[in-house]
């Protein structure tokens, strides 16, 4: 009974106060071969509708609108930065967040993003991959190509991951991956997915991940009124996390094989002419 009594009493506390939702920010730093640095924030609000834009001031002062790449789910990116130094100056340390609530209304939070690692330096990352075949921005590719790349060295985190990716950036959601822990191992240097592409730009990713005290590395967002125009939304941060990434991205231009478009050329007949005759019948 005094169990049920405590839960009628939150529950009318809790009557009329906005319904507080989760939410989930992540700060990541990526390297390059180049060598390259870069981070990103991406910000998701699930049970959020009413959100409708996000800003960001990084730990260097640098002011970010964050785009809406998916439903509810915003990201920006920050550098390339050419020195470890310049990214560590605008990732680490405190930054600001400030969410469009409704129309007009912002609410602005406070959150640290940690060293990464102790000490914290380029090492910390996992060794960086370049693609080698195709190169970037290679045209006349096959549509059922193979990638092949450099690893960067012996990759031996203990907790380390592999990723790799290719999309159609012609066809929206043409696309396939794979990882470690199913076709691939972290030795794993060429790869044919099993997908043809379609005709025009493609792109594809390989990427090492370190997964080592992602929670520890970003802190929850504070509500700071002094940034705010509005009372305390109760935006419920569930999870504030960041990683260490190495990759390389690389942009490609797919043509038919000669199979390929000699029976999409048939098809096309075949249509031209079900057409035809479809309008003599008329």
């Amino acid at each position: 009974m005094k169990r049920l009594v405590l839960l009628c009493a939150w529950a009318i506390l809790l009557a009329g106060v906005p319904e507080a939702r989760a939410a989930r920010l992540y700060v990541d730093g990526f390297r390059y071969s180049d060598p390259a640095f870069e981070t990103g924030i991406d910000v998701h609000f699930p049970d959020r509708p009413d959100v409708t834009g996000v800003r960001a001031v990084s730990a260097n002062g640098t002011a970010l609108t964050l785009d809406e790449y998916m439903l509810h789910q915003f990201t920006a990116r920050l550098g390339p930065f050419a020195s470890f130094n310049d990214f560590h100056n605008a990732t680490v340390g405190d930054w600001q967040l400030i969410v469009g609530i409704g129309a007009g209304h912002e609410a602005g939070y406070n959150f640290l993003v940690n060293d990464f690692r102790t000490p914290f330096t380029a090492a910390s990352f996992p060794p960086a991959p370049t693609v080698l075949s195709p190169p970037d921005g290679a045209a006349g590719v096959a549509a059922t190509p193979t990638f092949v790349w450099d690893n960067g060295g012996p990759h031996t985190g203990a907790m380390e991951s592999f990723f790799a990716s290719v999309w159609s950036q012609t066809i929206p959601g043409v696309g396939v991956f794979d990882s470690s822990g199913g076709l691939f191992t972290l030795d794993t240097t060429t790869w044919t997915p099993p997908i043809v592409l379609p005709n025009g730009l493609a792109t594809f990713l390989v990427q090492y991940e370190t997964n080592e005290n992602e929670d520890a590395n970003v802190g929850t967002p504070v509500f700071n009124p002094g940034l705010s125009n509005i009372n305390d939304p109760r935006i419920d941060w569930t999870g504030s996390s960041g990683d260490l990434f190495s990759r390389d991205l690389i942009d490609f231009t797919v043509v038919p094989e000669p199979g390929t478009a000699a029976a999409l050329a048939f098809g096309g007949l075949c249509l031209l002419a079900y057409a035809w005759r479809k309008r003599r019948r008329r």
